[in-house]
């Protein structure tokens, strides 16, 4: 006999009863335990399931984070290389452009002044002889230079100032006139002026002007110099280029020569190599 409920009962509560009815009246003991147990292992494979993907997704994303991890020295080592490289470069850039910088130097120098020769004439020596009577002194004088240098060569000099040491003396040379009587009495001249041919055959003074300015800043002006520094007369020949040019037609060295005999030297050097020979081509 079922008894009147008095009370409203709820859907949930209502379910809840009528399973525990059916599982009552299912069997009990053994039978009843088993037909439990497929619920608990169906419960332990769901949360085993449901727990799975969870793992995986951590295992994933920590190998995730190691391969970045991993992957970022590599990034920073080439920066870091790249902003050597940059600055290196600049620095040599740097060094470069200091090196082809001119400086300026200032230089005093002591330079031989070359003495004039004063040519007399006598009428009671004979035609084509001569005679010294007063020996030539070569002065001297203090020479200011500013010279430009560039990667530790000198490549321009320029003369800012002079001044006079010591005065030069004037050679006199007297040179006779009077006419031979006898071929005997011209045979030789009584005195020697030079150790020069005295050759005036071909000479070629052509830019003598531009070779005084040369020979003033090479020599002081002084045709006849020899310091021993292995270059010789007012445009300081070498010796191999005296030689080649021909110079020994007229002297065995350029300082033994004449002036105009040196410009003829010079002019048939220019005409095959321009001024290169000279270090003083900046004075022409």
């Amino acid at each position: 006999m079922f008894r009147t409920l008095t009370r409203p009962m709820t859907i949930a509560a209502a379910g809840s009863a009528v399973a525990a009815l059916t599982l009552t009246a299912c069997g009990t003991g053994a039978d009843n335990t088993a037909a439990n147990t497929p619920l608990a292992t169906s419960s332990a494979a769901s949360s085993t399931s449901t727990s799975s993907p969870a793992s995986s997704s951590t295992s994933t994303s920590s190998s995730s984070t190691t391969s970045s991890s991993t992957s970022s020295p590599a990034s920073s080592s080439t920066t870091s290389s790249s902003s050597t490289s940059a600055a290196t470069r600049s620095a040599a850039t740097q060094v470069a452009r200091s090196q082809d910088r001119p400086t300026f130097k200032t230089v005093t120098q002591t330079r031989p002044v070359a003495f004039d020769t004063v040519r007399k004439t006598d009428s009671t020596l004979a035609r084509g002889t001569t005679k010294i009577t007063q020996a030539g002194v070569a002065g001297s004088e203090r020479v200011t230079l500013t010279q430009t240098v560039v990667n530790g060569k000198v490549t321009k000099q320029v003369v800012t100032k002079r001044e006079t040491v010591s005065a030069p003396v004037s050679k006199i040379l007297v040179v006779g006139t009077k006419a031979a009587s006898t071929p005997s009495a011209t045979a030789s001249p009584t005195t020697s002026t030079a150790t020069s041919t005295g050759s005036t055959a071909g000479l070629d003074t052509r830019r003598s002007a531009m070779w005084d300015r040369i020979a003033q800043c090479e020599s002081g002006g002084n045709w006849s110099i020899n310091t021993g520094n292995g270059y010789y007369g007012g445009l300081q020949f070498a010796f191999a280029s005296w030689v080649g040019a021909g110079g020994t037609k007229y002297a065995p060295r350029a300082d033994l020569a004449t002036r105009a005999q040196q410009i003829t030297i010079a002019n048939k050097l220019y005409d095959q190599m321009g001024l290169r020979p000279w270090g003083c081509a900046h004075a022409a």
